[in-house]
């Protein structure tokens, strides 16, 4: 072909996603037929200019392009751009030309991808797998990665050390350890301490359930002081600097436990080269100084820091034990790192499907040019974007813009609005997107709202998961009081701060510490907890309080966490000149704040007061109930469409049917959310949701575990006399089948829900040997209670440890045990015939128990003390039984 009839290219843009060995080899596999991709794939676009003022065109290419479009000689890039342009004008001399060069790159993908020899098994999943694994397995990031990458999103590669991989002794850690990282490196075209193409991974620590920051990211593992050069070529002195620098920093805190690290802003991203490796030297000597080999040998680096990251699980593991409710391990993720400061315009972020506090719209959280741990552990501040087309950041946030038609994809996939950690990797004329995590969003009251109805409308998910989406504590975000005007008047302006959610504002006592938080509230007070820098393990403390204070800019973690319990929450007041010294917080001003002072907050005002507010019902109320509020033209727009989303809520919940509610989780939240206030509707709605649930529901409260006692009891309370014995009379048929007792028989949840008074009718319906089990499954939960107490009730799972090791202690059995049971005291007669049903298996203060039934009334009851009586009196009178005589047995 003519070269002068080739399409001069001037200048262009890829826009993509990020390639992966998957993708890769299942275009290679069907080259040749009409399979197409999965839904997670969009093809990759090039914008280009044939001359200086021409018009911008577009073209969507195919992936067999990016390798040649990538290209470092821009000017072969280019070349290349000129023949794809002109192929697709009919040009057949092109077209032949294209297809060549397609070829050869799937050729050579093909050739080399025949020697690859993948290793799986229960230890290693690989990234390229077809199978499936649980959540138990693989860690909830692991899985939802994996499903991710086989739907064709672009996830980078990655092997995954298992759940079974942990308990592993350490030699054998060490030969999968290798195994796994020799299937990256064969995926990725890669290896460790390569002269050509150095392999450097992030480590990623999770856990079968997702609980954001409990467990720790090392970024930039396996560069050693070999690697640097060839990174140096690649990406330029100052980019290899940070990646080294940030290694050696991840080195050094781990050896030197986070003492004295400088800060990372100051030091990684606003330094200059030679800073950068000033620094380089300083951090390298002083991890030499302790081991050297980390410095040298790869393997040895992330083999390190592998056991750092199983150290501190070990250190912490109570946590993730209590917040899961079963003992379980993390598995490690072994990832492919993306260059998130490649260049200026390189940067990680978070993705929201809805904007996390309106709802409306679509919300960038990013920083340029910084490694993405930053972002998640807030040590720098992050620019929030809001945008409802795309095309309003096709220019800032070109990989994001490429992206965002997959939003609503994923959307429907999960049923809810998903939050994405991304990568974007931008370099030349290149922007490629990166999937790192995907989750279902915590949002705002507003957001879940709105969000959840406007999914409902399009159909998208059903009554039921509007339900799960719309929490308890976003209606009361939705309902929050707010401060009377009046009384602020009263109030000391404390200080500015950075609010976490808006429209919340609340007056409660102030605390800084966990135990004084957590007697605070067992005192019933309205607690706001205040601490320097708050750690993953006080995500447990945190959903108990009313409001949170951080000296420091919080992590992510703990920011979704205030969002998804509806805390308000306040960030970083180091940066508004207060501190923190001795439990009182001192503003500039000198005015000060000590433990147990009252306080207000209120993000409205992005304030905090020292004192004690008034508050007066939301607006939103009143805009309900059609009084006359002043609102601007936005408001006037935010109510409205709030006003027709509840609407839409109060008609879902309206209509549901007992078959709209699938699960027991469900029908909790349901009755605690939206029947709270009318037990009669909710007693019926739980009853006909028994009649068509019931073997499901006996199957879930035997399956229990500890922890979950309160709102199942709150179920188990509503039911009706006839469905409780049916409960009772099928879950003790089980257990009696299948030797379950105590903590094997739900936890004690048995014994839990026998612990309210029943009726006579209830213990009529019931056998003798019914009757003996139930008394010991009261017995076994009464000595669980006992453990719990002994070593705390934040302890569940130490609670546990204890029981299933030492077994349960001894317990003192007394009248006020016995009168939980007086209705089958006067019912029934002989309760020999329940003593002669207890074995040898039974508790021993069991037959106590029952040998206190067997003592007179008076000696239950006394009955010259009138309140006494009169206890009794009221249940006779509402069994329909006669007053039994005072020496009556």
């Amino acid at each position: 072909m003519n070269k002068g009839h080739l399409q001069k290219i001037y200048n262009f843009t890829l826009r993509g996603n990020y390639p992966n060995y998957y993708n890769i080899k299942f275009f290679v596999q069907n080259r040749n037929n009409s399979v197409t991709p999965g839904k997670g794939y969009i093809p990759p676009e090039v914008e280009y200019q044939i001359s200086e003022n021409s018009k911008t065109e577009k073209i969507n290419v195919e992936f067999a392009d990016i390798p040649y479009l990538c290209q470092e000689d821009t000017e072969r890039a280019k070349n290349y751009l000129s023949f794809l342009v002109t192929s697709l004008k009919g040009d057949t001399e092109a077209q032949k030309k294209i297809h060549f060069y397609r070829e050869q790159y799937l050729n050579d993908k093909e050739w080399y991808y025949k020697d690859i020899q993948l290793i799986e098994n229960k230890y290693i999943v690989h990234s390229g797998t077809d199978k499936s694994y649980p959540v138990t397995h693989i860690s909830h990031k692991g899985s939802n990665l994996l499903d991710l990458i086989k739907e064709s999103y672009p996830v980078p590669d990655f092997s995954i050390l298992t759940t079974e991989w942990y308990s592993l002794n350490d030699t054998e850690k060490e030969k999968h350890l290798k195994i796994a990282i020799s299937n990256l490196e064969q995926m990725t075209g890669e290896k460790l301490n390569d002269s050509d193409a150095p392999l450097v991974i992030a480590v990623r620590c999770a856990m079968p359930q997702y609980i954001p920051g409990l467990m720790p990211t090392y970024l930039n593992a396996g560069v050693v002081a070999e690697t640097i050069e060839k990174l140096k070529r690649l990406y330029g002195i100052k980019v290899a600097g940070k990646i080294y620098l940030n290694n050696l920093m991840t080195l050094y805190s781990v050896l030197y436990h986070n003492k004295e690290i400088p800060n990372l802003k100051e030091t990684l991203y606003f330094s200059s080269t030679a800073e950068i490796y000033k620094h380089i030297q300083t951090y390298y000597d002083l991890i030499a100084e302790i081991d050297k080999k980390l410095l040298t040998d790869p393997y040895y680096q992330i083999s390190f820091l592998l056991k750092k990251a199983t150290e501190f699980f070990e250190d912490n593991k109570e946590l993730p034990y209590t917040l899961i409710r079963r003992k379980t391990y993390p598995s490690f993720i072994l990832q492919k790192m993306v260059w998130t400061v490649r260049d200026e315009n390189s940067y990680p972020g978070i993705l929201y499907s809805r904007h996390s506090r309106t709802g409306l719209g679509y919300q960038i959280e990013s920083s340029k040019n910084i490694f993405g741990e930053d972002i998640m552990s807030g040590n720098i501040q992050t620019t929030d974007k809001e945008y409802f087309d795309r095309s309003e950041i096709k220019e800032n946030y070109p990989e994001v813009y490429h992206f965002t038609p997959s939003l609503q994809e994923l959307e429907k996939s999960k049923k809810s609005p998903v939050t994405i950690e991304f990568a974007a990797e931008s370099y030349a004329n290149t922007h490629l997107f990166a999937v790192l995590q995907l989750n279902k969003s915590e949002l705002t009251g507003r957001a879940s709202l709105l969000s959840a109805t406007d999914l409902f409308k399009k159909g998208i998910i059903d009554k039921d998961q509007v339900i799960k989406l719309v929490q308890p504590y976003h209606l009361r975000q939705i309902f929050s009081e707010t401060i009377d005007f009046k009384s602020l008047s009263e109030l000391i302006c404390f200080s500015e701060g950075i609010s976490v959610l808006p429209r919340s504002a609340i007056s409660a006592k102030i605390y800084f510490s966990a135990e004084k938080v957590t007697e605070a509230k067992k005192r019933g007070e309205k607690v706001c907890y205040c601490k320097d820098r708050f750690l993953p393990s006080d995500t447990v403390i945190m959903k108990e309080t009313d409001a949170i204070i951080s000296m420091n800019p919080a992590a992510v973690h703990v920011v979704t966490a205030c969002r998804g319990y509806g805390i308000p929450a306040f960030l970083n007041l180091e940066n508004f000149n207060i501190n923190l010294k001795d439990d009182t917080l001192i503003n500039s001003q000198g005015i000060k704040i000590k433990e147990g002072d009252w306080i207000t907050v209120s993000s409205k005002r992005k304030t905090i007061f020292l004192g004690k507010a008034n508050f007066t019902p939301a607006r939103f109320q009143k805009y309900l109930d059609g009084q006359n509020i002043e609102l601007d033209e936005k408001e006037k727009i935010v109510f409205n469409n709030m006003a027709d989303a509840y609407k839409t809520y109060k008609e879902i919940v309206d209509s549901l049917d007992t078959d709209d509610i699938a699960s027991i989780e469900d029908l909790i939240k349901f009755i605690r959310t939206d029947l709270e206030k009318d037990t009669e509707k909710a007693e019926i709605f739980v009853n006909n949701w028994y009649d068509t649930h019931e073997d499901y529901y006996v199957q879930e409260i035997l399956e229990s575990e500890l922890g979950t006692h309160q709102d199942r009891h709150k179920i188990y309370r509503l039911l009706s006399d006839e469905h409780r014995i049916s409960f009772y009379r099928k879950a003790v048929d089980i257990c009696r089948s299948n030797n379950l007792k105590g903590y094997t028989a739900g936890a004690f949840m048995l014994g839990r829900f026998i612990c309210i008074t029943h009726s006579s009718r209830f213990w009529k319906s019931l056998k003798p040997e019914e009757t003996a089990f139930i008394l010991n499954e009261y017995i076994l939960f009464e000595k669980y209670m006992f453990a719990l107490y002994d070593v705390g009730e934040r302890k569940i799972n130490r609670a546990k440890t204890a029981i299933l090791t030492d077994g349960l202690q001894g317990i003192n059995i007394n009248k006020a045990n016995a009168n939980i049971f007086i209705t089958l005291k006067l019912v029934c007669k002989d309760l020999n015939k329940i003593t002669n049903k207890i074995t040898n298996k039974f508790e021993p203060e069991t037959l106590k128990l029952i040998e206190l039934l067997q003592q007179t009334y008076g000696f239950l009851f006394d009955y010259s003390v009138p309140w006494s009586l009169n206890n009794l009196k009221k249940i006779c009178k509402k069994e329909g039984i006669e007053l039994p005589e005072e020496n009556e047995i």
